[in-house]
């Protein structure tokens, strides 16, 4: 179902990027949601399949001129994120910019097709035995409170969504990618904790649930061409998932780390869980030191990309291996 109309929010980030060359990639006119246009790509300018739309989703009015631009739009890929800053806001704003979203679609009033840049980080790490097959029936955090905000946020996006798409009926895929990487962008939590040259690393064992960005992207834009039955979930990683050891010793070839500790997860899991009986100080945590945080990060596990490969048309694709070395080469060479 290429040449359709895609509305991309957060399309000058990260992931929003890869997926507006994706959708052009495979034949789709792509309408570019971005804060400001000083942030889009220079090659934009010269593909008229590409018009670039400035909106802050947090404005007052933005659900309305959001509603308009709708009217010849087929699809949205929701890919704006709000990370950093204080967790209140993240929250905050990461639900208004949904709301946003969610309001236009039910003011419009042609048929649209949703696809949620969702997370892995939603998944109850302590809800699954080590080495289990993580899979998209695993059961979602429970106590989102004890994890970092951009889980609590995701997890907000997903109720949000699948409350309207309940009631409008429209086409709803919630895409859980996992340690989403790429170029500049090769680090992920999964792999331990960053101290200047040193990583301390908390497990070597099981699979890193890597989503290479061009990966990510196509699965997006293959939701966003695929009608959903209903509401469909899917999680978004590599056929080839490297374990933790494997991806350390790759990581150190452009240099970093300098040096590897290890230190089990289970210690810091342990310490934290006595820290955080005391009161006013469990929420207060870093996530070094949240029981929750460390199992849904470092608990040894594999991933599961069968309903990835079933629902959707996801080319072959590269090597863990093959990937890294291309992106090293494109580093020595930036």
């Amino acid at each position: 179902m290429a040449g359709l109309k895609i509305l991309i929010t957060g399309a000058s980030g990260f992931i929003g990027r890869y997926a507006v060359d994706a959708a052009r990639g495979a034949g789709n006119e792509v309408v570019a949601l971005v804060r400001s246009e000083a942030t889009t790509p220079a090659a934009w300018s010269a593909d008229s399949g590409i018009v670039v739309f400035p909106l802050d989703l947090a404005e007052p009015d933005a659900k309305g001129r959001l509603a308009k631009r709708l009217s010849d739009v087929d699809a949205i890929i929701h890919a704006a994120a709000i990370v950093g800053g204080a967790p209140d806001r993240q929250i905050r704003e990461t639900a208004k910019a949904m709301e946003t979203v969610l309001g236009a679609i039910q003011a419009c009033s042609s048929a649209l097709r949703l696809v949620l840049v969702s997370s892995l980080s939603v998944y109850d790490g302590r809800a699954v035995e080590t080495g289990v097959l993580l899979t998209e029936d695993c059961p979602l955090e429970t106590a989102p409170q004890k994890r970092d905000a951009y889980c609590q946020a995701k997890l907000m996006q997903e109720r949000q969504s699948r409350a309207v798409a309940e009631a409008q009926g429209f086409d709803l895929w919630i895409m859980r990618p996992g340690a989403v990487f790429g170029p500049e962008r090769l680090w992920n939590a999964h792999l331990g904790y960053p101290v200047g040259p040193l990583l301390i690393s908390m497990e070597s064992a099981g699979e890193v649930p890597v989503s290479y960005v061009v990966h990510t992207a196509q699965a997006l834009v293959q939701a966003a061409q695929t009608p959903s039955n209903g509401i469909e979930v899917i999680n978004v990683f590599d056929d080839d998932r490297p374990d933790r050891a494997t991806y350390v010793a790759a990581l150190r070839q452009t240099g970093w780390p300098r040096a590897v500790w290890p230190i089990s997860w289970r210690l810091f899991s342990i310490v934290g869980a006595v820290l955080g009986k005391i009161p006013r100080l469990g929420n207060r945590l870093p996530g070094l030191l949240r029981p929750a945080t460390l199992h849904a990060r470092m608990k040894p596990v594999r991933f599961d990309t069968t309903r990835l490969h079933a629902r959707l048309d996801i080319p072959p694709q590269p090597s863990f291996s093959e990937v890294m070395h291309r992106l090293q080469i494109e580093g020595q060479s930036a």
